[in-house]
């Protein structure tokens, strides 16, 4: 079973053989036999840029990468003679006085940090003593809403008993209405009873009359015919 791939395999071997050769080159160059330390005790600079690479290889194929995209990557990485100038252009190294200012500046800004982070937590202290008065005030609304709602209930109950007596008051009324209805009906009885009571009157005073001038007549002739006998045997005794 292969661990690696055989890209992977034929990219170390020739980088592997490679180095194995420049370094040769170096040292037969310098006097030195091949793989042996340079004047300082250090390994070649090469070789060590070639083990560097040969990782970052082994790496970025480990990783699934193509041989095609990791030779590009080398090809990036690797430093131009621009960039070695550039390089040896570049500012000198910070001086002791400036080294020594910069734990200063550390804690100064680890101090401002620190005051950052005591204001944080200063303003989530009042904000969430804010929210808990609000949350203090929604209780209160709370039960300031409750009391509304058992008062609206206690409403609604007397609405209820409200509008049962006022129903009992509409039958009483109703009632009333009726027992006026009927009254009214009796008094038109009445009144019809006395129209006719008093045609009737009128009709017997009427007759009444009536007798007494038949009363009256038949005196009167009753008396002219006493007033003619009389006149008679006066008349025959003369």
């Amino acid at each position: 079973m292969e661990l690696l791939p055989k890209d992977f395999r034929k990219t170390l071997s020739s980088i592997r053989q490679e180095a194995c050769d420049t370094c040769s080159q170096m040292n037969q160059e310098r006097g030195n036999g091949c793989h042996q330390s340079s004047e300082s005790g250090k390994q070649p600079k090469y070789y060590r840029q070639t083990a560097r690479k040969t990782i970052r290889t082994g790496t970025a194929l480990a990783a699934g990468k193509r041989p095609m995209e990791v030779d590009a990557m080398h090809q990036q990485s690797t430093v131009s003679p621009d960039s070695k100038k550039r390089k040896l252009a570049s500012p000198t190294p910070p001086t002791q006085a400036h080294s020594a200012q910069e734990p200063e500046q550390q804690m100064k800004s680890a101090k401002l940090s620190g005051q950052d982070l005591s204001q944080v937590i200063k303003r989530l202290i009042e904000h969430t003593l804010h929210l808990k008065e609000k949350v203090e005030c929604i209780d209160d609304i709370d039960f300031d809403v409750d009391d509304l709602l058992q008062s609206v209930n206690k409403l609604d109950d007397d609405v209820v008993a409200i509008n049962s007596k006022v129903n009992s008051l509409g039958e009483k009324v109703a009632w009333v209405a009726k027992e006026i209805q009927d009254t009214r009906n009796e008094i038109s009885e009445v009144k019809e009873l006395v129209k006719n009571m008093d045609a009737q009157l009128e009709q017997e005073r009427e007759l009444k009359r009536m007798h007494e001038a038949d009363d009256q007549k038949r005196f009167k002739a009753m008396l002219a015919n006493l007033d003619a006998l009389v006149a008679h045997f006066v008349g025959n005794e003369l």
